[in-house]
């Protein structure tokens, strides 16, 4: 009997937790297509964007002035907005391999 309410338990907290995540992980509703964490950026970007911080969601232009660099890594993905764009007026170094490529979306 007790095995019974154990099953059920576990199959109650996989449902509750998986449910969860997409629930609260959605981006709020701007992007479905994202789904869990990713990190929000627009505007002036220079410096590098890093994998770990994959996959970003572009919410508006980005821009890389003509005195700036920016890096993308390997293996990141970006996630546009409709009708934003990626203005380039400086040094965009893309660094993806064959096997971790730079996905643009």
């Amino acid at each position: 009997m007790k095995k019974k309410y154990l099953y059920i338990l576990l199959l109650f907290l996989l449902i509750s937790f998986s449910c969860r995540d997409r629930n609260d992980f959605n981006g709020n509703g701007i992007d479905p297509t994202i789904g869990g964490i990713y990190t929000e950026i627009e505007g002036e970007q220079s410096g590098v964007l890093t994998k770990n911080k994959s996959p970003f969601f572009v919410s508006g232009n980005i821009m890389v002035n003509s005195s700036d660099t920016l890096i993308i890594q390997q293996g990141v993905e970006l996630f546009f907005k409709e009708k934003t764009s990626l203005i380039i007026n400086g040094v965009l170094l893309a660094e993806g391999i064959r096997v971790e490529p730079i996905r643009f979306t």
